[in-house]
């Protein structure tokens, strides 16, 4: 099953895989709500948030979003040593985001093109 049609937040299917410097996946998960809550508990916990859950520190690595980051997400990437951000444009990066990634050195890219590559991906590593 593909990642990106995996989430169960009511929200919006969000995820995000974390890649090292030299292109491992590190993590991938999505945002919704963790599995120990009833489905109808409205409770949504951000896609890299849960990624991060199990990794702390990625070298130089690089996050795919199928979604435009909030300030939250940004902050915690940047403290994981996430030196690039690609994501699937869904709304304007806040001022204080882009403040933020510039003074931290991050490289952010809005990526424009088809989303099958991620699902391909995920799919052929079983998650």
């Amino acid at each position: 099953m593909a990642i990106m049609f995996a989430a169960t937040c009511k929200h919006g299917k969000k995820s995000c895989l974390l890649v090292s410097s030299n292109h491992e996946l590190v993590a991938a998960a999505v945002e919704g709500t963790p599995k120990t809550l009833h489905p109808s508990i409205d409770i949504k916990i951000d896609a890299v948030i849960n990624a991060l859950t199990n990794c702390r520190y990625i070298p130089n690595g690089t996050a795919y979003l199928t979604y435009t980051p909030c300030l939250n997400s940004v902050q915690n990437l940047i403290a994981a040593n996430i030196r690039n951000i690609i994501y699937v444009f869904t709304e304007q990066l806040d001022i204080k985001i882009d403040d933020l990634i510039k003074n931290a050195g991050v490289h952010v890219i809005k990526f424009s093109g088809n989303l099958n590559w991620m699902r391909d991906y995920v799919e052929c590593i079983n998650l």
